[in-house]
């Protein structure tokens, strides 16, 4: 028997209008509403922004809606709500499916910025309906809720927040042109298209254009700044009120994701200075594992790799140090640019060449190697999936799950749990004992 779920999207007021002008069924408008929520949710995860191109199957349509889902969409992208790039392969070479974006008109429109008094952005309700649930899935939902519904949230605290960390935001939190160390990329001039450029080149463009060469993480732009940095405060305006809303109105929501087998919640992808601050209003401590991902990496690897430059990765990735060594052993003045250095060798596709990559493999040359034949074989994508999967057996399966059966509060929210500071001690010999259980030895930090 399937379930009804009242949910809303949060979208902007150019948005809104457009989308009720088009004549929709009410089945119609709750799938359209239901498809543009996830598209913004999705670009976001991806690309930091809610109007990136996202590869959508026709498999996703069909599971998460019917097989009468063109109906719908082409009105949408009738209506220029939607862009389609129309582009796909079923080469067994290349295989790919189109790409759908929200109109960057949408996001690059001025916006007035949050206040206490009034908001910029609209919450538009719709509903949806969900399959029957395992009872497996009922009991994890259920734990889900029990916990958020007692947590207290200080909205307009959190929308002031919010506002202060999307203001800070600008051009100078970016590396631009020469500042860029990598020798050759993907460049995105804004639209679906990417061109792989070398570097000299790609600011040769930029200059031509009068744009400017920006790197965004793993992703990198020629876009005018202005737009860049609009395009940047309207994702986390969006994104951040969405999540704000939604735990200040109990929409809540706890399901396992289905490609990596993550309990996604309302508290997983929120901002951390949202739940830093969530955190010490209801008296609640986090427990994070170190470096997480490097430590995953560093067991499951622990009988197949024994080399020297595979021991000190191990030691520092369980110590929770490996970026400090890092930026001891090549130089590097701060950790932000040892983690991505690290998440690039982890996340990058194996054919990767980089400065940053040449540096790390003079320091872990078979941890490199061994990670580029993985994805080789595998594909570069299927690399990070494979450990947050083990996170997620670890985490959730294994410590979430114990620590609930125990009726002690706790969300997760990936590779950290949050308890309630008077279950501390209780937590901690949990997370000892599961620990020395699996045979697993990274660092627990307190916060």
């Amino acid at each position: 028997m399937s379930k009804t779920i009242n949910t809303f999207v949060t979208l902007p007021p150019i948005l809104v209008e457009d989308f009720e002008k088009i004549a929709f069924t009410k089945v119609e408008r709750n799938y359209a509403l239901k498809f543009i929520d996830n598209l913004m949710k999705r670009s976001f995860r991806e690309y930091g922004m809610i109007d990136g191109f996202v590869e959508t199957p026709k498999n996703y349509f069909r599971k998460a809606f019917n097989s009468h889902y063109l109906i719908w969409l082409n009105k949408l992208i009738f209506a220029k709500i939607i862009i389609s790039n129309n582009s796909y392969s079923n080469s067994i070479y290349n295989i790919y499916s189109k790409s759908y974006s929200i109109n960057t008109k949408y996001t690059t429109t001025p916006i007035m910025w949050l206040t206490f008094e009034e908001t910029p952005l609209k919450s538009v309700p719709y509903t949806f309906k969900i399959k029957s649930q395992t009872d497996s899935e009922k009991l994890d939902l259920a734990r889900v809720v029990e916990d958020l519904n007692i947590i207290k949230v200080d909205r307009k605290v959190l929308i002031s927040l919010a506002s202060k960390e999307i203001e800070k935001v600008s051009i100078e939190d970016f590396k631009t042109n020469e500042q860029i160390d990598r020798d050759s990329f993907n460049v995105s001039f804004g639209t679906d298209k990417k061109y792989w450029m070398f570097k000299d080149k790609a600011i040769e463009k930029s200059t031509e254009l009068s744009k400017t060469l920006i790197q965004d993480d793993s992703k990198f732009y020629i876009l005018d700044e202005y737009e860049f940095i609009l395009r940047k405060k309207t994702a986390m305006l969006q994104s951040y009120q969405d999540a704000i809303n939604k735990l200040a109105n109990k929409r809540f929501y706890g399901k396992r994701n289905s490609t990596n087998n993550r309990l996604d919640t309302n508290l997983t992808n929120m901002a951390k200075v949202l739940t830093n601050e969530i955190c010490g209003d209801n008296k609640l401590v986090q427990f994070d594992l170190c470096n997480s991902q490097f430590a995953i990496l560093s067991d499951l690897l622990d009988k197949e790799l024994c080399t020297p430059d595979f021991k000190i990765f191990q030691e520092e990735s369980y110590a929770g140090t490996l970026y400090e060594y890092i930026m001891q052993e090549l130089d590097i003045d701060n950790r932000y640019d040892a983690k991505k250095m690290m998440f690039e060798l982890m996340f990058s596709k194996e054919g990767l060449a980089s400065e940053l990559k040449t540096k790390l493999k003079t320091i872990f040359p078979n941890v490199v190697k061994t990670v580029d034949e993985y994805k080789k074989v595998n594909g570069y994508k299927t690399f990070s999936v494979m450990l947050q999967k083990r996170e997620s057996e670890i985490f959730i399966d294994g410590l979430w799950k114990t620590i609930k059966k125990k009726k002690i509060f706790c969300t997760p929210k990936h590779d950290c749990l949050i308890v309630k500071e008077k279950d501390t001690e209780a937590v901690e010999e949990i997370i000892k004992n599961y620990f020395m259980k699996i045979k697993f030895k990274g660092k627990i930090i307190k916060e």
